[in-house]
């Protein structure tokens, strides 16, 4: 039952904050709680004792509390003073379960703990609830019952944004996020060394993080300000959507346990969808180039019909094109990367070979090389070599991004694909590039240009933030 205590106290103190008895802003005298809900607690005989809301008085007697006014006596299980090191008197009151809410009592002879519920049901179910103080100390957010527990640092602020367009934050978005921490002990310049962690490491619950920049290096420790205040900054990334938080353990002066805080919550927006069709607007972003040719492969292929031939965007789509020729033709094309904006990223691509073959034929002369570079089609005898190093051979057919193949998501100082750099990255930072795509399109010897194929870009499915505009 130890780690279920544990997910109460994070998951819900410190992440939703939606279960609380009294205010975070409300200062009561030590050794009181306020109720604002009736509550089910055992009596010393066994028998259950309702407390109706309001503002009482605590007091220890022996295992029980003593509620004032009223002098209600509630049974509790008492703890040694080792378990639970806690400035006294101290009462902390905070919800469990949707229906089980512990209040527990802290004075230099130990701790009482007692278990009530809201609706009255109760259970004799024995709890391990030691070591206590490691799992109430660290929550970061006011704690119930009105005490403000000296040197038990707490989340003040967390600001965040990112890089991307509107400074949405979405997925991949290069983002910044801002820790300001209070309730410090040792006063200004003192230095309080810690480490991030996950925060489902703290609560018991899984939850998405930053993952921070390996290229940005921040200190060890948090240096106080003259308000025994300390603050962290963080550089990195997100890379899933929802409610994300950062862990943080502070190693505090004089104790053996780490404070444990969880930071948020932190929104990443889902990003938003752009699909790119008519890509013939992408021919200046994609830069396609002859990088290997035997025949005709840009220009105009000569015939009794003569047909325009290379990287076309005359149509609604941008297309590679090839047409046949008594020596043959083999022409291979060959993109420059593409560096997307700041948190954009490669959905999918649609590539769609189109062969074209004279009326009255069934058998085309011509095709589209596989990614493995081997021939379509029975060529002449020539000298060729495939230019695919540092590149993405186009795959006809829609291909998504899952895994990544058109696509690499990097934040080196050098962005690699077969050893070719394709990114010299110098700033710290994320980023997807589209890598070069490669496509090779041969046609066997014919004696007129009658025969030919084209390779067309259908498609091209991005996602980001809000309000870009593609090319």
């Amino acid at each position: 039952m130890m780690n279920g205590i544990k997910l109460m106290v994070f998951g819900v103190l410190a992440l939703s904050c939606q279960v609380s008895e009294t205010s975070a802003a409300e200062s009561l005298p030590s050794g009181s709680v306020t109720f604002e809900r009736t509550l089910h607690f055992l009596g010393s005989d066994g028998v259950s004792v309702a407390v109706e809301p309001g503002t009482y008085q605590v007091e220890r007697k022996g295992s029980s509390l003593i509620l004032t006014p009223g002098a209600v006596t509630i049974e509790g299980s008492a703890l040694p003073p080792e378990e639970l090191a806690l400035p006294e008197p101290t009462v902390l009151s905070f919800a469990r379960s949707g229906d089980e809410h512990l209040l527990l009592y802290t004075a230099s002879d130990g701790t009482v703990v007692v278990s009530g519920t809201y609706s009255g049901i109760h259970s004799r179910e024995t709890r391990t609830l030691s070591p206590l103080s490691m799992q109430i100390i660290p929550a970061q957010t006011q704690l119930p019952g009105g005490n403000i527990l000296p040197g038990v640092p707490r989340i003040k602020s967390v600001s965040y944004g990112s890089f991307a367009n509107q400074g949405a934050l979405v997925p991949f978005a290069n983002a910044n996020v801002s820790i300001t921490m209070y309730n410090f002990s040792g006063g200004a310049g003192t230095r309080i060394p810690f480490r991030i962690v996950s925060p489902g490491s703290i609560t018991g619950e899984s939850a998405c993080t930053l993952t921070r920049n390996p290229r940005i290096v921040i200190g060890d420790s948090v240096v106080l300000d003259q308000n025994n205040e300390g603050r962290i900054s963080l550089s990195g990334w997100f890379t899933s959507t929802g409610m994300c938080a950062v862990g943080i353990e502070l190693t505090l002066p004089g104790k053996t346990e780490p404070a444990r805080l969880v930071a948020g919550p932190i929104l990443v927006q889902a990003p938003v969808r752009y699909t790119l069709g008519g890509t013939s607007s992408l021919r200046s972003r994609l830069g396609f180039r002859i990088s290997g040719s035997l025949g005709i492969c840009d220009g105009a292929s000569i015939g009794p019909t003569n047909y325009s031939v290379g990287v076309l965007d005359g149509g609604t789509d941008l297309a590679l094109r090839i047409r046949s020729g008594p020596i043959g033709t083999e022409c291979q094309f060959t993109s420059v990367p593409w560096i997307l904006p700041d948190g954009v990223r490669l959905v999918s691509t649609k590539w769609e070979s189109v062969p074209e073959i004279p009326s009255g034929q069934e058998q085309g002369k011509c095709c589209v090389v596989s990614a493995f570079g081997n021939n379509c089609i029975t060529m002449p005898p020539h000298v060729g070599y495939n230019f695919t190093r540092g590149t993405a051979p186009i795959v006809t057919g829609e291909r998504s991004e899952s895994p990544k193949y058109y696509s690499i998501t990097s934040s080196d100082q050098q962005i690699l694909e077969d050893g070719v750099i394709m990114l010299d990255n110098q700033s710290p930072r994320i980023v997807t590039v589209i890598k070069p795509m490669w496509g090779k399109l041969q046609c066997t010897n014919t004696v007129f240009n009658d025969h030919g194929v084209k390779l067309v870009l259908r498609e091209l499915v991005l996602e980001g933030p809000p309000g870009l505009a593609f090319p």
